[in-house]
């Protein structure tokens, strides 16, 4: 999707960067071409987390419920939800300056 594409609807969106990721997961380097690799497009990919982070606390969960009765399960899961945000910005902004 070039910079100068109309806007998807989120849907389609979403259908494009699974569709290009696969294609990489593929090593077809034409995978690249189903993101949109504009400024926007980059803010818009932390969209990614929202839907990642149900699944990830879905698996703490599951974890925790097999997990040793001394820990503190509340504040082990928000610990890691909090860790979860962190990694997921840390590495993308890093590489703001360098890009």
């Amino acid at each position: 999707m070039s910079p100068t594409s109309p806007p998807r609807p989120p849907f389609a969106e979403v259908t494009a960067a699974l569709t290009g990721a696969w294609r990489l997961a593929r090593l077809d380097p034409q995978g690249m071409r189903w993101f949109d690799l504009s400024e926007r497009g980059f803010w818009r990919s932390f969209q990614a987390a929202v839907i990642a982070a149900p699944a990830y606390l879905l698996l703490l969960l599951l974890y925790q419920a097999h997990a040793p009765e001394s820990t503190d399960a509340t504040s082990s899961l928000t610990l890691q939800m909090l860790l979860f945000a962190v990694q997921w910005a840390t590495f993308p902004l890093l590489l703001i300056p360098i890009c």
